[in-house]
């Protein structure tokens, strides 16, 4: 995701002291031009989420998981995102952007977008904080790495390699 830097509005502020709705509710009801991040210390390590605003709607969104090199980008990374706005271990910066900023944004990333714009009308924030997505990518990275060492050599036809060469007594490659 490539976006402007943007003009500091909160910068390290903890998840557990704001009320993550009312957050993005006031931002939208301010015609808010910017993003916020969210960075949350997850079982597997720091995770990522933008949620990207144009005049008060939320846009855009992109969320990562570090450890795992995976990435999510709009519906699925917007619910990714608010999920970790609940996340006891988490903190927020908001910066505040240009509309033209906003715009241009949106013309580099056009496969971050939402497909619909999401404002206070149909804002859903979950209730509590779930590791189920957290999960669900370690699941996912576990059926991506497949097989193991052993299943990769036999499967390329090298297990002779599989296991160490053993040397035997009448072996000439002894040291004396």
């Amino acid at each position: 995701m490539r976006i402007s830097a943007g003009k500091v509005i909160d910068k390290g502020k903890a998840t557990e002291e704001i009320n993550a709705k009312e957050y993005i509710l006031n931002l939208m009801n301010a015609s808010f031009n910017g993003y916020i991040t969210v960075t949350a210390e997850g079982n597997y390590g720091l995770e990522e989420g933008i949620i990207v605003f144009s005049e008060g709607k939320i846009v855009a969104s992109s969320y990562n998981y570090f450890t795992f090199e995976k990435e999510f980008r709009a519906e699925e990374a917007l619910k990714r995102s608010l999920n970790a706005f609940l996340n006891p271990r988490a903190i927020i910066d908001s910066y505040a952007l240009e509309s033209y900023q906003v715009q241009l944004f949106m013309t580099l990333n056009d496969d971050y977008l939402l497909k619909e714009g999401v404002g206070p009308e149909n804002l859903t924030v979950p209730n509590s904080f779930s590791r189920d997505f957290e999960n669900e990518v370690l699941h996912s990275s576990k059926e991506a790495s497949g097989l193991s060492r052993e299943a990769l050599l036999k499967k390329y036809n090298l297990v002779m390699l599989s296991s160490p060469p053993s040397l035997s007594k009448g072996d000439k490659n002894e040291s004396s």
